[in-house]
């Protein structure tokens, strides 16, 4: 898994997050699969930061 990680070069990487249209469930799976789960980010990206920070649910 780290290599495939390292490959991507997301190796250092900490935390995924997702904006704007919601993410395809498929790259949602790919992603879980290498355990970087992808969190969902609401806001309005062009006035202000996120406003809302989903995190996975355990076991997800």
């Amino acid at each position: 898994m780290f290599q495939v990680r390292k490959a991507l070069g997301m190796e250092l990487c900490l935390g995924l997050g997702s904006c704007a249209a919601p993410l395809d469930p498929e790259t949602q799976k790919y992603f879980m699969s290498l355990g970087m789960p992808i969190n969902s980010i609401y806001g309005l990206s062009e006035s202000t930061g996120p406003q809302t920070f989903i995190l996975p649910a355990p076991g997800w």
